[in-house]
């Protein structure tokens, strides 16, 4: 009878029971009275082996005389306020962050400049900048 999505299994091995090979393997094991991690520290500890055949045995010995280290959580929770702010406030906020951002910037040098692109003077080709009821230029172009 074929599995049908949906099913739970049924039969077969129960989780964690060996199957035959373990079983021998390790009856083996027990016969001889030598274990291959057994092996490995025989040969890290001989003053007759190599310093490479040490350096294997240590290796390969390690991951079953020591743990691993686990991961740990390193996650930050913040708590972030918000307040609902006015246009005005936010405009506000937004000159006071721009003027600090250029306040350490080196005061500009004023003045007028003239370029020359392609031997022609260019200064008659800018727009003039149009004067608003302030006084200010305007950053703005009327389109």
């Amino acid at each position: 009878m074929p599995f049908e999505r949906g099913r739970t299994k049924t039969g077969g091995r129960r989780k964690g029971v060996q199957n035959q090979r373990t079983r021998k393997l390790q009856a083996e094991i027990v016969r001889d009275g030598v274990t291959p991690l057994d092996y490995m520290l025989k040969v890290l500890r001989s003053p007759k082996e190599t310093q490479e055949r040490k350096q294997w045995a240590a290796q390969t010995a390690a991951p079953f005389l020591h743990p691993r280290l686990q991961v740990v959580d390193s996650r930050t929770v913040v708590e972030v306020k918000t307040a609902q702010l006015s246009a005005d406030e936010l405009r506000a906020r937004a000159r006071a962050a721009i003027a600090a951002a250029f306040a350490e910037r080196p005061p500009l040098v004023e003045g007028e400049y003239h370029h020359v692109v392609a031997g022609k003077d260019t200064a008659d080709m800018l727009p003039a900048p149009q004067k608003q009821a302030n006084g200010e230029a305007s950053d703005e172009r009327e389109g």
